[in-house]
């Protein structure tokens, strides 16, 4: 099996790491290129406006936001920003959001929100 398709995507090659995968003699739409990642489960390409959002953060402002000083306050108002944007978007309050570090540990507060709700019942 080969490891290489052409890059319009007529090929029926499959990338043999499983993250490209097609069969299509039909051309790819307009703008879509060869190789396609698609393993967005493990990690997700940042978009541009993210990053450049992100990069005084990373670069400058990158103290923990839980600390006092100045570095970690700045980090703290951006979250807190971000966190009243996003609750803004979807129709929440912001003490409704929040953020985690990734998958695994989003998934262990949601379970441990479900089973507050289920014992004690909802939270107001």
């Amino acid at each position: 099996m080969s490891n290489e398709m052409s890059s319009n995507g007529s090929s029926n090659d499959m990338v043999n790491n499983g993250l490209i995968i097609t069969g299509s003699a039909k051309p790819l739409p307009a703008g879509v290129t060869l190789p396609l990642y698609m393993d967005n489960h493990a990690t997700t390409p940042m978009d541009p406006r993210v990053l450049e959002a992100m990069m005084p953060y990373l670069t400058e402002w990158y103290g923990n936001p839980s600390s006092v000083h100045r570095f970690g306050q700045k980090s703290r108002h951006a979250i807190d920003e971000a966190r009243s944007q996003v609750a803004s978007l979807i129709g929440s309050s912001d003490n409704e959001i929040s953020f985690t570090g990734g998958g695994t540990e989003a998934r262990g507060e949601t379970a441990a929100a479900v089973i507050v709700a289920i014992t004690e019942g909802p939270m107001d």
